[in-house]
């Protein structure tokens, strides 16, 4: 087990660890922010709406309906999942991030709880081992 470095601040203990981990986690959203915001470039630069006019052409609320629906598959009309699926995908864009790094520190905090017995194999055969009936 690693050793943990603790403090005392205001007299708060503080685990250094914990701090580290919101850290990750807060550039994780960022990092979620960012994905979403390139698709959504991405999607008003070289996509088309679903009446076939260049989403770059269009201005003001319409842009992010096509956007949403670009995302979507297309509009409800034209067979795609419109706006409603478009934006449970630019939310899971969002989200994926954190829930990747969530998933790696969930990781580091069981191994540090429970240790690491160096095994690499996925599961020991420990038959040979037992005495002969």
């Amino acid at each position: 087990m690693r050793s943990r470095i603790i403090r005392t601040i205001n007299g708060v203990v503080t685990d250094e660890r914990i701090g580290s981990k919101a850290v990750g986690m807060m550039h994780a959203a960022k990092a979620g922010a960012g994905l979403q915001s390139g698709a959504m470039d991405l999607a008003r630069r070289y996509g088309r709406a679903s009446t076939g006019t260049r989403i770059a052409d269009l201005h003001g609320a319409p842009v992010v309906s096509a956007v949403r629906a670009f995302f979507g598959g297309g509009a409800e009309a034209a067979g795609g999942g419109g706006q409603a699926v478009g934006g449970i995908v630019l939310t899971a864009i969002k989200v994926s991030p954190l829930l990747i790094v969530g998933g790696l520190i969930l990781t580091s905090a069981i191994i540090d709880t429970f240790g690491d017995d160096g095994d690499d194999t996925p599961a020991r055969n420990d038959l040979e081992d037992l005495p002969e009936a």
